[in-house]
């Protein structure tokens, strides 16, 4: 008993940590885009007014690290459960299709029918037939409006469609009691993984 407790907390304690890190990439990526714009309205005075030749420059040191840091982080928090979801291949799940998004994957295999669902902290492998729910949330995307004002104003719709993307799209998929959502992926992979599963569910 108290080992299975301890292997409950421990696979508790890991999906926490997942997920803070998967909120605390969200928010420095939304600090790294606001100083972004910062270091746009910096290098746009610094040009205009070409005595604050300095002031351009930290503009774009500023846009520079800032992206740079927003993309180094993105990656290293998208790839967060990837090794583990590949061990699972590897080790005799036979995938007919597979896909890694953010944090997140699946696969299935089609004569088995069987689906891997991966996440930033577990794995786990469920029979199609015990599928209970396939739901998809797609993505938003913010127009951009070039430069400028607007270009300022824009943003406050890129953080809408940002937040939108982190707490609500994606594909879910319900099995054995658990819920796991494919985070990042787009619609036409979310429809087509839906099909894949109702259709592995039929001929089950």
């Amino acid at each position: 008993m108290d080992a299975q407790a301890s292997w409950v907390r421990a696979r508790l304690t890991g999906v926490a940590l997942g997920e803070i890190m998967r909120v605390l990439a969200f928010w420095v990526i939304m600090l790294a885009v606001l100083l972004t714009v910062v270091g746009l309205i910096f290098a746009l005075i610094g040009f205009i007014n070409t005595a604050n030749i300095g002031m351009a420059v930290f503009g774009i040191l500023l846009i520079v690290v800032s992206l740079g840091g927003a993309i180094w982080l993105h990656r290293k928090a998208s790839a967060e459960g990837r090794p583990a979801f590949d061990a699972a291949i590897n080790s005799g799940f036979r995938a007919d299709d597979k896909g890694w998004y953010e944090a997140s994957g699946i696969a299935i295999d089609k004569t088995a029918g069987k689906v891997l669902l991966g996440e930033a902290k577990s794995v786990r492998t469920v029979r199609a037939a015990s599928v209970s729910e396939i739901s998809y949330v797609p993505l938003r995307f913010a127009p951009s409006y070039g430069t400028g004002i607007m270009a300022v104003l824009g943003i406050f719709g890129q953080i809408g469609a940002a937040m939108h993307n982190f707490g609500q799209a994606g594909l879910y998929v319900a099995a054995d009691g658990q819920r796991t959502r494919i985070i990042g992926i787009r619609q036409g992979d979310g429809e087509k993984w839906k099909a894949l599963i109702e259709a592995a569910k039929a001929s089950a």
